[in-house]
C-alpha cells in the first residue's frame, strides 16, 4: 500500500489549485509466481605482480616448434598463467609451461 498526496491546478488566469488530497494505492498480485532465489558466489581474487625474471636463452633453445623452454614457478596449486602482451616467438599455457611458439632465427 502507498499513500499519495495529490495536488491539481490549471494555467488559467488566475491560475487555481486544489487542497491536497490522500490518494491510497494497494497492489493487487494475482498469479504469483515463485522464482527461485538468485545467488552468484563471486570469487575475489588478488593479481599478484611479480618481479620481471629475466632468463637467456640461445637461438638452438627455440629450433624446435612446441619445446618447453622452461617453467614458471607456482606459488598456489590453484594458480594459473596467461601472457600480457602476446607475441610471435613464445607462448605460456596456464599451468605456467613457456613454449615456443614459432622458430627462433635470428638471421
Amino acid at each position: 500500500e502507498v499513500e499519495l498526496r495529490v495536488l491539481a491546478h490549471d494555467t488559467g488566469s488566475p491560475p487555481r489549485k486544489s487542497k491536497p488530497a490522500r490518494v491510497f494505492i494497494d497492489f493487487v498480485i494475482r498469479n504469483q509466481k515463485q522464482l527461485p532465489a538468485l545467488h552468484r558466489e563471486k570469487r575475489r581474487v588478488t593479481r599478484a605482480v611479480r618481479p620481471t625474471k629475466r632468463i637467456e636463452f640461445t637461438e638452438a633453445d627455440g629450433e624446435t616448434e612446441g619445446r618447453a623452454v622452461f617453467t614458471l614457478e607456482k606459488e598456489t596449486d590453484r594458480e594459473t598463467f596467461k601472457i600480457r602482451d602476446e607475441n610471435p616467438w613464445v607462448a605460456v599455457e596456464p599451468s605456467g609451461i613457456v613454449k615456443v611458439k614459432k622458430k627462433w632465427d635470428y638471421e
